[in-house]
């Protein structure tokens, strides 16, 4: 187990780059691809929909805001403290997902705490979505879209 949280945390580390939107979209799309030919779905925009490489569902936009005001569901900002300074959702807790002690900052967290993750357009949030499913949270959500998605739909 140690050495796979080891190995997460290198990804994460690695993989960390700067998010860019047609890369998202291309990744989007075949991730979507690639669940509905595991899972004989029709190609179908659904609003829960589990990645294929996680057991994390990701959530809309629209749905990540209905569960955080009517079931309670806290954000969590996983950008850096300059991408958080330009703006974030609310009180959502702020987890720099590039900071050397995030993975201790998770294991400090009740594992059935509602949480709704996020990243600016979601390369991060994806890698993290496999570590919180790892550790074995039930109550974490992926919006799968970011903060980009959320500021095309509602603003800053």
């Amino acid at each position: 187990m140690q050495y796979l949280l080891m190995l997460l945390t290198v990804s994460l580390i690695i993989q960390c780059k700067s998010d860019s939107g047609n890369e998202q979209k291309v990744q989007e799309t075949a991730n979507q691809g690639e669940l509905r030919q595991m899972t004989n779905q029709p190609n179908t925009e659904s609003v829960r929909s589990a990645d294929a490489f996680t057991e994390v569902p990701k959530v809309s936009v629209k749905e990540a805001k209905r569960l955080a005001e009517k079931e309670g569901y806290t954000f969590v900002d996983l950008r850096t403290p300059a991408e958080t300074a330009d703006g974030k959702i609310g009180n959502a807790i702020e987890m720099n997902i590039r900071s050397y002690d995030y993975l201790n900052v998770i294991k400090d967290m009740p594992p059935d705490e509602k949480l709704i993750i996020y990243c600016n357009s979601g390369n991060r949030s994806a890698l993290a979505a496999k570590l919180f499913s790892e550790l074995q949270f039930t109550n974490v959500v992926e919006m799968s879209e970011g903060y980009e998605g959320w500021t095309k739909k509602y603003g800053k």
